[in-house]
């Protein structure tokens, strides 16, 4: 009782700010606030109901974060539309993220547009928790609704974080009447036109055996500065091509490898989008970055691939996978807020050394 007025309360609040729509929804409430509201919000649209036995026609699924956080909650997707097969699944996601998912077979619409959305959807998969999507299921009231912020809580209330495919699992499976669903793993589907691409792309440059590598990071204490000599390796003890990749913001970075290198290099960074760019990492023979979207994109496709840690959360984000590996030395400080290092002089991600890399690759190639 006491908790069902806690909600009603939290439901009624924000309801009568309905006439400062246009404010509130530019207003961003910390993580933490946004994750409690989203509890009570859960509680409150689901109340008493067995979620297996409601009738769900229409989902959507919200995931409004980054390039990594989008490709292990591909599995989501999938196991909704084999729970509902009659179902029309609407991802939201960011806009760079779109290519990522959009030839994915269970969705029918995906957007980065709030507007796009139109009229009320049975069911509300809230995988990224923010103030907008507490304001748009507020508005837009579902038959049931499954949050990030639900099982966040949980699983803080053990001591620990699992992976994100874990968590996203975890999510959805209050809905999931066969159990065996949730075995199933996140996967990227390829689309016909970017296989051709990369195709021809490959038969351009005259290459057949190579390793992609991805030397930039959006925080600079995640980028790892030995990949010109682990280029230089792989070339001339793996007998491999080298294919940098990148944002279009990181060129300037990957030229300054290129340049410390005797050999010829490629570089797809800022020319090829997310789906172009998996279809290449399943031809690749092995991947090598930091803590990126990309890292993941290349886990999914299942090529060896092994990820560079420095001030990240340990566990949660490491590339998923038997075929993956990764290296992290994960300090007192850790995980930190990765804009100030309190050891400049030795930062975890300097740590890491090149031959540590190097038997991790040989240890990846000899697993393959």
């Amino acid at each position: 009782m006491l908790l069902w007025l806690q909600c009603k309360t939290f439901r009624n609040t924000l309801y009568h700010c309905k006439v400062k729509r246009y404010k509130l929804l530019k207003y961003t409430l910390p993580e933490k606030m946004n994750n409690a509201c989203s509890v009570l919000l859960t509680k409150l649209i689901n109340g008493q109901k067995n979620l297996k036995d409601i009738n769900v026609q229409r989902i959507l699924i919200i995931k409004t974060d980054e390039i990594g956080d989008l490709c292990y909650a591909q599995h989501v997707i999938d196991i909704l539309k084999l729970q509902y097969k009659e179902a029309e699944i609407t991802l939201i996601c960011k806009p760079f993220a779109i290519t990522l998912a959009h030839n994915n077979p269970n969705l029918k619409h995906i957007t980065s547009n709030w507007k796009d959305l139109t009229g009320n959807y049975d069911l509300i998969a809230d995988l990224r928790i923010s103030s907008r999507s507490l304001f748009y299921a507020l508005w837009h009231w579902p038959k049931i609704r499954v949050d990030r912020g639900t099982i966040r809580l949980k699983n803080k209330m053990k001591g620990k974080q699992p992976h994100e495919v874990i968590t996203n699992k975890e999510i959805i499976e209050p809905l999931i009447t066969d159990k065996s669903l949730l075995t199933r793993l996140p996967q990227l589907y390829a689309g016909e036109y970017e296989r051709k691409k990369v195709d021809n792309y490959l038969a351009d440059i005259g290459v057949q055996q190579f390793a992609i590598l991805h030397p930039g990071a959006r925080k600079k204490l995640r980028r790892w500065d030995k990949f010109a000599s682990l280029a230089q390796w792989l070339h001339q003890e793996k007998n491999l091509e080298i294919i940098f990749t990148g944002d279009h913001y990181e060129r300037e970075l990957i030229k300054d490898i290129q340049q410390q290198l005797s050999f010829e290099t490629h570089s797809i960074a800022g020319v090829f989008n997310l789906a172009e760019l998996a279809a290449l990492c399943s031809q690749a023979k092995v991947y090598i970055g930091n803590e990126s979207g990309p890292l993941h994109i290349a886990s999914l496709c299942g090529t060896p691939s092994l990820g560079l840690f420095g001030p990240g959360e340990p566990d949660v984000f490491y590339p998923y996978g038997k075929h993956t590996a990764y290296l992290h030395y994960v300090l007192p400080c850790n995980p930190c807020n990765q804009n100030k290092c309190i050891q400049p002089q030795n930062p975890c991600i300097k740590m890491i050394q090149l031959n540590e890399v190097m038997i991790k690759i040989d240890e990846l190639l000899n697993r393959h």
